[in-house]
């Protein structure tokens, strides 16, 4: 499986940021791209929707704080050379509350039967999510292959072509998120899980932003073996592959990580 990371950030109007900055256009711009090993069959059961493994070369685009307009077409056009065959957007989707513009413009690039899971970001404000859910509920009744059950969005769990993805509005919308992620994952047995939600954590970022001051949920998805996408911040960063978050602890520095079903 591969990932595609892009990041929002062509800037915002008056300067600053706060949560609620409603005046934001994004964008985003391409940062890297990350191969990773197709792992060998285990005797994992087939998941639900998926079938357990990813198909060979399965590519994954990652988005955060989009927002109209050019620059924004420019990534999903980046995104469609790219061969991706999924987008995982993790929150702030046009920052105009007009769901109908947003997803007419992925549609215009990418096709209205194109794989595009979302997390409501701060930037959907919930007078608008309705709205929003509705468009992403019409485009997963077209994607073949794909399955999600839950509250679309705010708490579900999906699967796709052996990909095994939580979308979650922790801290944003909903509650119970710790115990939903941590019994989905235990439940699931795909070789390759990711927890995809908006807020970054105030300790895990390159900026100043607010968001998560707990490591709850990012230990739920650690130990369920998944991997966390964020956006929020409109600048690109990883962490190293964490042991524990809580105490900070990193189980590895290398950029080349070999994974198999005996690692934790």
């Amino acid at each position: 499986m591969d990932l595609i990371e892009t990041c929002g950030g062509s800037g915002r109007r008056g300067g600053g940021h706060d949560d609620r900055d409603r005046g934001s256009r994004g964008g985003g711009e391409p940062v890297s791209t990350l191969p990773l090993p197709v792992p060998t069959p285990t005797h994992r059961a087939i998941s639900p929707g998926g079938g357990g493994l990813t198909p060979a070369n399965f590519k994954v685009a990652f988005i955060g704080d989009q927002g109209l307009g050019r620059s924004s077409v420019s990534v999903l056009e980046l995104i469609r050379d790219e061969g991706a065959d999924m987008v995982l957007h993790q929150g702030d989707f046009d920052y105009e509350d007009d769901p109908d513009a947003w997803d007419q413009q992925i549609s215009s690039v990418l096709g209205s039967d194109y794989p595009y899971f979302a997390s409501v970001g701060n930037h959907e404000a919930p007078e608008f999510w309705p709205a929003y859910q509705a468009k992403l509920q019409e485009r997963l009744d077209r994607i073949a292959d794909a399955e999600c059950i839950g509250d679309l969005g705010v708490q579900a769990a999906c699967s796709y072509h052996g990909l095994f993805f939580i979308l979650s509005a922790a801290t944003y919308m909903g509650s119970g998120h710790e115990d939903f992620i941590r019994d989905q994952l235990a439940n699931d047995e795909s070789v390759w899980s990711i927890c995809s939600w908006h807020f970054n954590h105030v300790l895990l970022q390159t900026g100043d932003h607010g968001g998560i001051r707990d490591f709850g949920i990012y230990e739920e998805c650690r130990k369920g073996g998944a991997m966390i996408a964020n956006g929020h911040l409109h600048a690109y960063s990883r962490t190293h592959l964490m042991d524990d978050f809580e105490t900070q602890s990193i189980a590895s520095t290398s950029n080349t990580l070999m994974l198999n079903a005996q690692q934790g």
